[in-house]
């Protein structure tokens, strides 16, 4: 692959290696079949490289996924991820785009369109889900009113390697009862970054994903 964008769609397990590429490619996941394995293998230095994904359940790996100004951004299907909302209940914007850390339980409000967990990392999405859930360490209430089975964004940590997910809020919230999420929220995992840790504070920013429909 050369300095132009270079963009690969695929629907079944595959391996792409990318490590000796130059310039700035676009790699398409999305509609990759349930249940298939993809491995996504970037070059550590030189152009960001951009990653789309889905919720499809097909299991994404991405290795040598550069954070930071000028690094890779993981570009999110708004369509194909369930019915993804910002935390206040409205559709999130690629305009605009923000990430919001947490370190404790938040109120989320309409400028929280990625919710990036900090300062502690988690061995299973049961407990990542725990963490986000009513009493949990990094509970969250809603700023807006949220329909059941409505999503959010997620990306945590395991101490080695950090997955990006969406977090089903299967019970309906009505903030002027109770903005927190139930104990009933579902969490699935759509990519792994292997070898990056977003526990620490600042290492994924906005800059490292996107949004279109």
């Amino acid at each position: 692959l050369g300095t132009d964008n270079t963009d690969l769609t695929f629907g079944m397990t595959s391996t792409i290696d990318l490590s000796a590429a130059t310039g700035t490619n676009v790699i398409n996941t999305v509609g990759s079949a349930a249940g298939t394995v993809t491995t996504i293998t970037l070059a550590s230095e030189g152009g960001g490289d951009t990653i789309q994904v889905d919720d499809d359940n097909a299991s994404i790996v991405i290795k040598n996924f550069q954070t930071g100004s000028g690094g890779d951004v993981l570009d999110l299907d708004d369509s194909g991820m369930g019915v993804l909302v910002e935390g206040a209940g409205g559709v999130p914007a690629s305009t605009g785009r923000e990430i919001e850390e947490l370190s404790a339980a938040e109120t989320l409000d309409a400028d929280d369109d990625l919710l990036v967990l900090v300062g502690e990392v988690y061995a299973t999405t049961d407990l990542v889900e725990t963490a986000l859930e009513k009493n949990g360490t990094r509970a969250i209430a809603l700023g807006g009113d949220l329909s059941a089975n409505e999503d959010l964004a997620v990306l945590w940590s395991d101490g080695s390697n950090s997955y990006l997910g969406v977090l089903n809020v299967t019970t309906a919230v009505d903030i002027s009862s109770d903005a927190a999420v139930a104990s009933n929220a579902t969490l699935t995992t759509i990519a792994e970054l292997t070898g990056v840790d977003v526990s620490v504070s600042g290492t994924f920013t906005a800059a490292n994903f996107d949004l279109y429909a």
